[in-house]
Parts: structure tokens; C-alpha cells; sequence
């Protein structure tokens, strides 16, 4: 039986997020009691935006993204130091593949960084992207990609320092709603470190009630 939004059993807490992503990019809020996870820890918390998103119009798709941010997200010195992950629930088939990742996850990043950053210089020159297939199924009605990679940019939130994140991604179509959805997971850790695990069960995502 197919949903097209789920209703959180209590309101998504959304400090002390504001003091960092709500000052420079405005939230959805229409979307504070609704969410596109199926599953995340209690204690990750979250935001939602509509596409396109303010800090990178170039990239042209309708929609909404949401996030669920670790604990330690903005303390550099913690073990889930910049863990997030987020989802973009898009309007429409989209073709989106590797290329398409580096080119909108590139346009996604230097536009966060100078949405954010206080320096006078926002070089982004050193900036990279990396994305590769890891796989491709067929689950139900949906074609599923995943992928993997990782984001090579300064952190403009807590350190101004470079950081590369490694992350996964999965895309899929849900064909009954017409919508396209990429799941990403993030985080400066390998991937055999602890926090992948915790990513792992983490759920997100609506097509026949399917989660990746």
C-alpha cells in the first residue's frame, strides 16, 4: 500500500541546527512533521529544504532534500564529526548517474561553502569529486543504482579546513508516485568504521513501502 509522506510520532528537533544551516539557507517548513525517513536514531537530528535549494539553484530539479545530522556533526573532535546523511526526493524521472553526481554534488558543495563561509576568499579550486557505480538491481518497480565515492572540500561550518568525506548513495524511481529519490551517507571515517554501521540502519525513502 503505497504513502507519499510518513508522519513523525513527535516534531523533528531543530536545534542547535539553526545556528548553523538556518541562518543561510531557509527551511521547509511545511515539512517539520513529516519526513521521508522510515527509520533513523532518536537522538540524529533534522532539517528539510525544497528544491531548488538557495545555495545552489544551478541545480534543476524540483523536490525536497532532507538530512539527519550525528550528535557530534559540528564538534571536529568527535567520532561522527561531520556524519550525515540526506535524501533528495525529486519530481520526475531524473537521469542521474555518476557523472551527474560529480557535476551536482560539485555545484552542491561550492555553493554550501560560499553560502557559509566567512572568509573573504572562498577559493574552491581545490574541490573534488569522486563517484563510481557499485551496483544495480531491479527491486520491485524501482530500478536501483548504487554508488560510492568521496567529496574532497573545505568545511565551512566549523574549521575552514579541508575535509574529505567519504560517501554511498543510492538512486531509485518510484514509478507508482513519479518520483526519483537519491539516498546519500556521509562521513570523514572509512567505511569499516563504526559510523557506517549506524548509516546502515538508517532508512530512507517511499516506493511500495520499500526502504533503502
Amino acid at each position: 500500500m503505497l504513502r507519499q509522506e510518513i508522519v513523525l510520532q513527535r516534531p523533528v528537533s531543530r536545534l542547535p541546527l539553526l545556528s548553523f544551516l538556518t541562518m543561510y539557507i531557509t527551511p521547509l517548513q511545511a515539512q517539520q512533521n513529516h519526513s521521508l525517513y522510515t527509520a533513523a536514531p532518536n537522538d540524529w537530528r533534522a532539517e528539510a529544504f525544497p528544491f531548488p535549494l538557495s545555495f545552489a539553484p544551478e541545480i534543476k530539479y524540483r523536490g525536497i532534500e532532507e538530512l539527519r545530522f550525528a550528535p557530534g556533526m559540528f564538534v571536529a573532535s568527535s567520532e561522527t564529526y561531520f556524519t550525515y546523511t540526506f535524501i533528495w526526493w525529486l519530481e520526475g524521472r531524473n537521469s542521474i548517474d555518476a557523472r551527474v553526481l560529480e557535476r551536482d554534488l560539485m555545484i552542491y558543495f561550492q555553493g554550501l561553502y560560499r553560502a557559509v563561509s566567512k572568509k573573504a576568499d572562498k577559493d574552491v579550486s581545490s574541490f573534488k569529486i569522486e563517484v563510481k557505480r557499485d551496483s544495480i538491481e531491479s527491486v520491485r518497480s524501482k530500478d536501483v543504482e548504487s554508488y560510492k565515492g568521496r567529496v574532497e572540500w573545505i568545511d565551512p561550518f566549523v574549521t575552514e579546513e579541508q575535509v574529505r568525506l567519504n560517501f554511498k548513495a543510492t538512486r531509485w524511481y518510484c514509478a507508482e508516485l513519479q518520483r526519483t529519490a537519491v539516498f546519500f551517507r556521509l562521513s570523514p571515517r572509512p567505511f569499516e568504521h563504526a559510523n557506517w554501521q549506524t548509516m546502515q540502519t538508517i532508512k530512507a525513502g517511499q516506493c511500495d513501502m520499500h526502504s533503502q
